[in-house]
């Protein structure tokens, strides 16, 4: 994200795992469009809930509040993966989506957050900005990036910040995460 906001300070991102199975291209497309336009609008992450079709252990789970503006509502909290009667409670309780890893957000909105909630990454991004898209961007690459805090978004920002949104997805998705997930959707193909 510092090395887009470099050329495009102002731009919106959507991050995605490479691994992300999507079947329906038309209403992910239009769950992106509505997370960009409340994410340019708002200092606000967004990321996508996939409603649960059964109590999955293999998912992390997103605990989402009210609406806040049709169909994106307030994260409570994100909560790891469960044990399968842990899983089956938070069905039944009806406000719990999968969490699919896929954020979007303003590059001004990413950076503050991690300024205040992962400090030590921003200080090697910041020794490593003067250097991008110059001659020696491998070297500070080299020294810097493996000085900073080895931790997932999820850990150094979500779980932590009270700015985050979602998006509730009934659209087919999996993350491919087993061999069996693999066949389930080689079944559905």
């Amino acid at each position: 994200c510092t090395k887009i906001a470099a050329h495009y300070p102002n731009v919106n991102i959507v991050v995605t795992p490479s691994d992300a199975y999507v079947a329906d291209n038309e209403d992910f497309i239009q769950t992106i469009r509505t997370a960009l336009d409340f994410t340019t609008e708002n200092s606000r992450i967004v990321t996508l809930g996939i409603v649960p079709t059964r109590p999955a252990t293999e998912y992390g789970y997103i605990e989402a509040g009210k609406t806040v503006i049709r169909p994106i509502k307030k994260v409570l909290n994100f909560k790891e993966k469960p044990s399968q009667e842990v899983a089956e409670e938070y069905i039944s309780l009806g406000n719990h989506f999968w969490n699919a890893g896929i954020f979007v957000w303003n590059q001004a909105t990413i950076d503050a957050q991690l300024r205040r909630y992962a400090p030590g990454i921003m200080t090697m991004m910041d020794k490593i900005k003067p250097h991008l898209y110059g001659a020696d961007e491998s070297d500070a690459l080299r020294v810097y990036f493996p000085q900073c805090e080895k931790i997932s978004i999820d850990y150094a920002v979500m779980e932590k910040s009270n700015d985050i949104f979602m998006i509730p997805c009934s659209f087919p998705w999996s993350d491919l995460g087993s061999f069996q997930a693999l066949e389930e959707v080689q079944a559905k193909l």
